[in-house]
């Protein structure tokens, strides 16, 4: 079974942009905590967004794909979106974070 470049491409490319996106979006530098609801938001947007973007490349480049791919490609993005941001929580209780600017004012304090 011989698999085209560019549909591992077109499968591939969108989980590991969803991954490093959800990721970067965990530990964006100077992020405030987001409610619960603007989190899930978010983590929707990239679920569901990425995938839906690489459908429009796809149609634009006229790569036609099946329903089977693009539901494969997006049950495939949300597992790998949910252990992608499982796994930075587990990354947070399991290493010890940095200090802050604000805990070494406080210490100084």
């Amino acid at each position: 079974m011989d698999i085209p470049l560019h549909d591992l491409l077109l499968f591939a490319a969108p989980l590991g942009a969803s991954a490093i996106t959800l990721a970067a979006i965990h530990w964006f530098p100077g992020a405030r905590e987001l409610s619960r609801t603007t989190a899930y938001a978010i983590g929707t947007l990239v679920t569901v967004g990425v995938p839906a973007a690489a459908m429009l490349l796809a149609a634009a480049l006229g790569l036609s794909r099946g329903e089977l791919f693009w539901a494969t490609l997006l049950l495939t993005n949300a597992l790998v979106s949910g252990a992608t941001v499982n796994l930075a929580y587990w990354i947070d209780g399991k290493l010890p974070h940095a200090i802050t600017l604000d805990e070494v004012a406080n210490e100084r304090g």
